[in-house]
């Protein structure tokens, strides 16, 4: 994880670290054998099991690859907080400015597969009141994507209405992401100040531990604050609902001086991967009714999770896979899974 600060939208950035951001690794869907057929959608060739390759087409030119964020989606809670806090300049604008002064690889869809969402957290609002939080994703499945320096998978832009600056922190060294809350983060005197930044911390930490497919459990019941000889000692923990074989724990515990300054920040991740997309969707129309029911199975398994993947797919394929896609999902939603 980084955390850079830029002075100035598209100006210079003093980055805090430069530890290599760990890449995943990229592998194409894999498909069974079969001869090359054209799908309906002009220029596009794909394979009987009907996954659509655009790159392969076998008439006229490919299409050149326009690779911008998606149309964004404020929820109602920004909305009322931009109002609120009244920025001269939309975040999401400051957002996009800063990405354009980087370098993406082109030819590659990798801005177009990113994601910009609102963290909506009243533990944030309180201790920040005149900054907004937002979380840039990347997807890791089933493909890894490899963002440009300093971004990660996970990205947290933190943006003030004071200054043009934006504050970043991602996911490859969460080290920084202690050092961002032992800076910024107001002194803090009470039990229930210090249980708010409790709630703040795990915020931050968990959407930077989400690989898009956990869901956690509310932290209420965990949560505690100590004083003892003049410090504070308060954490609380998350759960991972057990899901899909989702299973562990994201805990946060954090140390405040005499003074009321946050002196430490402990953070305990135990997250372990359940079932994740590889590319399940895709066999779904396997000549082998074996390989068709285990590729249903196991996007049933991951459930509501999936959806993000699945719309994703349902671009990249044929009619005919895009309506077997539609099947397995209705059987997600009847079956409220």
């Amino acid at each position: 994880m980084k955390f850079v600060r830029l002075f100035t939208i598209g100006a210079a950035l003093t980055t805090l670290s430069s530890a290599a951001i760990p890449l995943g690794t990229r592998a194409q869907p894999q498909t069974m054998p079969s001869e090359s057929a054209t799908s309906p959608e002009a220029g596009v060739a794909a394979t009987s099991t009907g996954i659509a390759y655009p790159e392969k087409a076998s008439k006229g030119r490919q299409a050149e690859i326009k690779d911008e964020l998606p149309p964004a989606k404020p929820s109602q809670a920004e909305k009322e907080r931009l109002a609120q806090l009244k920025f001269a300049v939309d975040p999401r604008v400051q957002i996009q400015k800063y990405l354009s002064t980087l370098k993406f690889a082109k030819g590659r869809p990798i801005l177009s597969r990113g994601t910009v969402s609102y963290i909506e957290s009243d533990a944030l609002n309180s201790l920040f009141p005149t900054s907004v939080f937002y979380v840039l994703r990347f997807p890791q499945w089933p493909l890894a994507i490899e963002p440009p320096q300093p971004l990660g998978n996970n990205n947290i832009f933190v943006i003030s209405k004071e200054s043009k600056a934006l504050n970043l922190v991602t996911d490859s060294n969460k080290e920084l992401c202690k050092q961002f809350l032992i800076a910024k983060l107001p002194h803090t005197a009470s039990d229930e100040k210090a249980i708010q930044a409790v709630k703040a911390a795990l915020v931050l930490f968990k959407e930077l531990s989400q690989d898009g497919m956990f869901t956690f459990e509310s932290e209420a019941k965990s949560l505690y604050a100590n004083k003892s000889a003049g410090s504070i000692r308060a954490g609380g923990k998350l759960g991972v609902i057990p899901q899909g074989g989702n299973f562990g724990t994201l805990g946060v515990s954090m140390t405040f001086d005499t003074q009321g300054a946050l002196s430490s920040v402990i953070v305990e991740e135990n997250l372990q991967q359940g079932m994740r997309p590889i590319c399940q969707s895709t066999k779904l129309l396997d000549p082998d009714p074996i390989v068709r029911k285990m590729a249903e199975q196991d996007i049933l398994i991951m459930g509501s999770s999936a959806k993000e993947y699945l719309d994703w797919q349902r671009t990249q394929v044929t009619p005919e896979l895009r309506q077997a896609i539609d099947k397995v999902w209705q059987k997600i939603v009847k079956e409220g899974r």
